[in-house]
């Protein structure tokens, strides 16, 4: 929320200016007498200007201003939509204190006109209260007031130099009000439906093409109702402001349901309602002021209120009535408030310390979370399936512009980029609907246009999605069947030859280092990058005396070499599954350890064989693990036949640890 604009020393009513072209123009007609002491010098009529863009200056140009008779009490502004190029500013009515309804000519009183009065009309007998034009743009010449003697005319300005008036009910019908009247509105959607409020809590809503009352909305304790507005987009709903202290409530009415009971009441204010505008951009946004200095703005949505508008004033530096600068420090009674009919969140408030302000309320922070409608996206697109293309736009669904009902018109469109896309994707919804995915990927594969790994993925799809024996097609499309991985096994087995574990080599060679080398022929050697990738590059790029060192490094590197080429093999078995065939290439590529974990993926039988074939092996490798093989075996007897005498003690250490109680004395 912030403060606009602020005119001082001005007790008056405000009206909006109703066109779009003009829409920061408001006419000011003073409440209150501009003479000393207690005479009556009439009142004034000021056109002003907002500079909502100068947040610099707070105050208002005034264009041009004209003095009355009277003072005011109400005022109303009409386009005149038919009659726009004599009037290209509209009408600004006034309704007078002494029941006089003068016309006049904004543009002339813009321009320094020195007579921009166009009609005087006297027609009621004490103050008028009520007036508005009508809103529709066949009808914006039509005026409606009520006045303090109860009744209430429309005037026609069709030619407002001689002016129509006739009354919404005339006899033989008798329908009339019996107190004063306090407001006048017409009905938002149709032109010929009037409504009127009186003092006495009697709401008349008239017909004017039946020429009789529609229906009475009454309050059933008898309060005054100080206003009424109707529903900017509906024309079936309506709303009463009681001014009555002891029920200050706004009652919202739905006409198609029931004219004696409410549809909603809304409770806030703690002393009687003096205002109340509904906001003609957002329908679920009405505000009000009462004689208990609160401002609310309403959620209709929720049916509570959102906001309560504070007491803020600009200073003025030239005020020197006391009186006035107790009025502004003790809060601000307002006693009129309305909504801009073409700015959207901007409303103007009038109070009794005699100050006209200008507010901005789209930096207000509902409690209920809930953004107005005129911060919504005007236009917005976002792109779907299939190359759709989904917008939206807000526009006005009437052809009056002071409404903006925000209507949101949605848009499918088709966007085509790749034609050859679009052709696919329709074979493709094609092949769906008639169950054929097979066809539509032989289709993609055989496309010239596509590359290999394109086509390869197509054909994936066919093989995974399609085809009955999705598993075995897949590892014939992988290239791992169990033909080729035995031919590839059987050739590797047949013309390979079964290698030595390194692990032994490289002992043995340590061993003869131990044997025909000293330290110091060993370190005085110089070794210069040994590759592991062949022989001849050991030999040429390292100077060493022992032939046996050369002749096991040699050997060590062929060892490494087959075991690399090996590798694949393996791994190709265990793709498939067949453990057995990955057992045989380890044993034959010297991968003892290797064979046995794989082994243990496969049956008890693998895992026995492998196991003795690392003991036949071994067994002459490593001491240990000829214990190792007689303690798995549970053959302790045929180990100590074969054991060696002068290590008896280890023999007898392993008897005794292993061997069963029934067979330890015969061991």
């Amino acid at each position: 929320m912030s403060l606009l604009k602020q005119i001082n020393e001005k007790g008056a009513v405000l009206e909006w200016s109703p066109i779009a072209s003009h829409a920061n123009l408001v006419a000011l007609g003073t409440k209150d007498s501009s003479g000393v002491g207690f005479d009556d010098y009439g009142g004034e009529l000021e056109l002003h200007s907002l500079d909502l863009k100068d947040s610099q200056h707070t105050g208002t140009q005034i264009l041009g201003k004209v003095r009355a008779n009277s003072r005011f009490s109400s005022i109303a502004w009409s386009k005149m939509a038919l009659n726009n190029r004599e009037y290209p500013y509209g009408l600004i009515a006034g309704g007078m204190i002494d029941g006089f309804v003068h016309v006049w000519d904004p543009a002339k009183l813009a321009s320094d006109d020195p007579d921009p009065l166009i009609a005087s009309i006297e027609q009621h007998q004490g103050g008028i209260r009520g007036l508005q034009f009508n809103p529709h743009k066949e009808s914006s010449h039509l005026l409606a007031s009520g006045g303090n003697d109860g009744e209430v005319y429309v005037l026609s300005l069709e030619r407002p130099d001689e002016p129509n008036v006739f009354v919404p009910a005339p006899p033989p019908n008798n329908t009339k009000h019996t107190a004063e009247i306090s407001k006048v509105a017409w009905n938002t959607q149709v032109a010929y439906i009037l409504a009127s409020a009186a003092q006495n809590g009697s709401c008349f809503v008239w017909d004017l093409r039946q020429k009789k009352a529609w229906c009475e909305l009454r309050d059933p304790t008898g309060g005054s109702i100080a206003d009424i507005a109707w529903n900017p987009d509906q024309g079936l709903n309506i709303i009463t402001a009681s001014g009555d202290d002891k029920n200050p409530v706004i009652k919202l009415w739905d006409l198609r349901s029931s004219t004696s009971l409410p549809l909603a009441t809304l409770q806030g204010h703690t002393q009687g309602i003096l205002s109340a505008s509904w906001c003609p951009t957002d329908p679920s946004l009405i505000l009000s002021c009462g004689k208990d200095n609160q401002t609310i703005l309403w959620d209709l949505f929720h049916l509570q209120p959102i906001y309560n508008l504070p007491s803020y004033t600009i200073p003025d530096n030239n005020e020197s009535n006391v009186f006035g600068s107790l009025a502004s420090t003790a809060g601000q009674r307002r006693y009129n408030v309305s909504w801009s009919p073409c700015i959207p969140a901007v409303i103007g408030v009038c109070s009794f310390d005699r100050k006209v302000q200008f507010y901005s309320l789209s930096g207000v922070k509902s409690k209920l979370n809930r953004a107005p409608k005129w911060l919504r996206k005007p236009v917005g697109a976002t792109f779907g399936f299939g190359g759709k293309l989904v917008s939206f736009t807000n526009t006005n669904v009437t052809n009056d512009s002071t409404k903006k009902n925000g209507s949101i018109t949605i848009t499918i469109s088709q966007i085509t980029e790749d034609n050859d896309l679009v052709h696919d994707i329709d074979n493709f919804h094609t092949s769906l609907n008639k169950n054929d995915i097979k066809n539509f990927c032989d289709y993609k594969i055989n496309q010239i246009n596509l590359s290999n790994h394109e086509k390869d993925i197509w054909s994936l799809i066919k093989v995974v999605c399609i085809e009955t024996n999705a598993r075995n097609e897949l590892m014939k499309f992988l290239g791992y069947t169990n033909e080729s991985v035995t031919n590839i096994v059987n050739n590797y087995l047949q013309t390979s030859k079964p290698i030595e574990t390194a692990v032994n080599t490289i002992s043995e060679s340590t061993v003869g280092l131990s044997r025909g080398i000293s330290a110091e022929d060993l370190f005085s050697s110089q070794i210069n990058e040994i590759s592991l990738s062949s022989s001849n590059d050991i030999i040429n790029n390292q100077t060493i005396e022992s032939p046996e060192l050369i002749q096991q490094s040699k050997e060590i590197i062929k060892q490494l070499t087959e075991t690399k080429q090996a590798e694949p093999i393996i791994l190709q078995a265990i793709l498939i599954g067949n453990f057995e065939y990955a057992v045989d290439c380890c044993l034959q590529a010297g991968l003892l350890a290797e064979a046995l974990v794989l082994s243990q993926c496969g049956d008890s039988n693998l895992y026995k064989r492998t196991q003795e074939k690392y003991f036949s092996i071994m067994n002459s490798k490593r001491y240990f693990v000829n214990i190792l093989h007689t303690i798995i075996n549970s053959d302790i007897y045929t180990y100590i036949k074969s054991s060696d005498l002068t290590k008896w003690k280890e023999t007898l250490a392993l008897i005794n640890t292993y061997s069963k109680t029934n067979e330890f004395q015969s061991l």
